[in-house]
């Protein structure tokens, strides 16, 4: 009744009336023609101009309609291609919905900490006093060698024995990369000597040194006082991590800390806690030069 109403030259239209008509830009088009994705019906081999039939109008709508899904190129593809199967199909777009689902729950959990993080701006008026990190710790091989916790501080203390260790590790030459202790006892919030005092300290606890070298080269290690470290490897973890910068004291502050963050988020002590000691200044343990960073492996909680 209306004849044709856009312009066109013997039943094409040209680039720039296409991307007019589907509302997107004509490098646009060109990179779909690049990837093979939606080709020009007719190009004149003298001027260059791409040329476009009418009936590709369903197909650009529909590929618009997956870029609006945030499909890939590659996806899209796959899904106008007709020789794929429903079945293939379908997987990609459950695959691309688990992704979307995915985002939509770290977005969730970034909003979630914003709110806790505007709330507690808002009651204290400066930013807290520690940072509680969500990360996955790797695998790593090292040496270990364990003390009671009972024995620890009545023998000179964790970092004593900790010293003894390394001067001998120097005496023979071999170097030293990380250093980290592993307290399993499920008391986190309290020196042990209180525990102690208090009757609460399980003498089945202990105190787990691990020491990472540059050379890994054997499964023991016989010290000059008898300790035999014996070489293991401690697993991929998700952990809840806080650097502390300052007194290796603060420690028990951050353990409450995590207790708080782990009640508000739903996580769970899962394993032993780790001392990170990545900066002690002189052995001076209230040195405020001092880096150590804490790391509670966590779990879903299963209330």
């Amino acid at each position: 009744m209306f004849g044709c109403v856009v312009s066109s030259q013997n039943g094409f239209i040209k680039i720039g009336e296409l991307a007019r008509l589907a509302g997107v830009s004509v490098r646009v088009l060109r990179h779909y023609d690049q990837v093979g994705l939606l080709a020009p019906t007719y190009s004149d081999p003298e001027t260059g101009y791409r040329y476009y039939a009418f009936e590709q109008l369903p197909q650009l709508a529909r590929i618009q309609a997956f870029r609006q899904m945030g499909l890939s190129l590659v996806d899209i593809a796959l899904l106008l291609d007709t020789q794929t199967d429903l079945e293939l199909k379908a997987s990609t777009l459950y695959a691309k919905k688990r992704t979307l689902e995915g985002s939509i729950a770290n977005q969730q959990a970034q909003v979630r900490l914003l709110e806790r993080r505007l709330a507690s701006l808002e009651q204290t008026g400066h930013s807290p006093r520690f940072e509680v990190i969500q990360r996955m710790r790797p695998a790593q091989q090292v040496l270990v060698t364990t003390w009671p916790l009972d024995e620890v501080d009545r023998s000179g203390g964790v970092h004593g024995n900790l010293q003894r260790i390394l001067t001998t590790l120097e005496q023979r030459n071999i170097r030293v990369r990380d250093i980290q202790g592993l307290f399993h006892h499920h008391f986190c919030d309290r020196p042990y000597s209180e525990l102690r005092t208090q009757g609460e300290l399980n003498p089945q606890g202990a105190f787990e040194c691990a020491i990472s070298l540059e050379s890994m080269n054997f499964e023991s290690l016989e010290l000059a006082d008898g300790q035999v470290l014996h070489t293991k490897w401690l697993p991929v973890q998700e952990t809840a991590s806080i650097l502390i910068a300052g007194s290796y004291w603060q420690k028990f502050a951050a353990h409450q800390l995590f207790s708080r963050w782990g009640h508000t988020n739903g996580y769970v002590l899962a394993g032993p806690i780790i001392d990170h000691y990545i900066h002690v200044v002189n052995q001076d343990l209230a040195h405020p030069g001092n880096l150590l960073e804490l790391h509670f492996p966590i779990a879903r909680a299963r209330y």
